[in-house]
């Protein structure tokens, strides 16, 4: 048997949640060697200030909040800024480059765990090792994808978050548990504080939820299905109101969020019908980003050369791969 085919029988011999883990590992050795490779985010001390004003208020400032509010991104991302704040605070840290390096550290991260949940989830949909870790490459060295997991505090969490959800999705339908389901919900209530676009998973959950209780004949399973959702939305209605401060004195301060989030960036630029795409410069070595706005109209000013789009959105990839 040659060296390539040996590699391959003894791959098949170790679990793949083990081989998927292997594979991200190699990845986070990766990205702490490039770590100081890229700048600080324009908008990363507002998400920052952001959990500081959210920590004031919880520790009884109650003052702290209505001024550390009055952003356009005020409602989204605590779920993950928290923790970050907290790590910062545990390990001491005041220099500001030391901060945002253990942020992007931190980000990182978190974006492998969700190649690593991305594997998992393929390999349970389609039984094949090889998919998976075909998936969990693309997920992991997406051009754009990989840039913004060092930076991007808001976007890459989310998107890491919406893929656990997808993974939980799964099983809780597999396993049709109370706890799975209870899981589910928190999982996807922590999403909604990032990006109020994971309500789509609020209602798809539930649609399917109502779907198979409307087809279910077993009085006993119809009953089952209701508990398990009513304990799914319960648990992200929880998880969305514990995880914002915000939200502890009013819970319908939530509906003031998406009124505010649909008026990004601002209700008079956008009823202008000026939006904006911002250009980053960032500088090697961890030097500080140089932001700079322009108008776009439907151009992408992302592009870093012409073509590139085809590489930084491989779609074509995804199509030969689930052909």
């Amino acid at each position: 048997m040659t060296p390539p085919f040996q590699i391959a029988a003894r791959m098949g011999r170790i679990p793949f949640p083990v081989l998927a883990a292997a594979v991200c590992l190699l990845f986070a050795a990766a990205g702490a060697a490039v770590l100081d490779d890229y700048g600080v985010g324009a908008d990363e001390s507002w998400q920052r200030s952001i959990a500081i004003d959210n920590a004031d208020y919880v520790m009884g400032d109650r003052d702290a909040l209505p001024a550390g509010h009055n952003r356009h991104n005020r409602f989204y991302g605590l779920a993950f800024e928290m923790p970050l704040l907290m790590a910062e605070r545990a390990l001491g840290l005041h220099n500001s480059r030391d901060i945002f390096l253990m942020r992007h550290l931190l980000t990182h991260l978190f974006y492998i765990i969700g190649g690593f949940f991305c594997a998992l989830l393929v390999y349970r949909i389609f039984g094949s090792r090889w998919i998976a870790l075909l998936a969990i490459l693309l997920f992991l060295l997406h051009p754009r994808l990989y840039a913004h997991s060092f930076f991007n505090s808001k976007d890459i969490p989310f998107a890491v978050m919406f893929m656990i959800a997808l993974y939980l999705t799964h099983r809780a339908f597999r396993r049709d548990t109370v706890g799975a389901y209870a899981l589910l919900g928190v999982v996807v209530g922590l999403a909604v504080n990032m990006r109020p676009f994971a309500l789509l998973l609020l209602t798809a959950v539930l649609a399917m939820r109502l779907l198979d209780c409307w087809f279910a004949s077993n009085p006993l399973r119809r009953k089952r299905i209701l508990v398990t959702g009513c304990v799914f939305a319960g648990a992200v209605l929880l998880a969305i109101y514990a995880s914002q401060p915000y939200y502890w004195e009013n819970p319908l301060r939530f509906f003031d969020g998406l009124l505010i989030l649909s008026q990004h960036p601002t209700g008079e630029r956008r009823a202008a019908g000026v939006h904006t795409r911002m250009v980053r410069d960032y500088d090697a070595g961890g030097g500080i980003a140089a932001g700079r706005y322009r108008g776009h109209g439907g151009i992408d000013l992302w592009h870093p050369a012409p073509g590139a789009d085809v590489a930084r959105r491989p779609s074509a990839l995804y199509v030969v791969a689930s052909g």
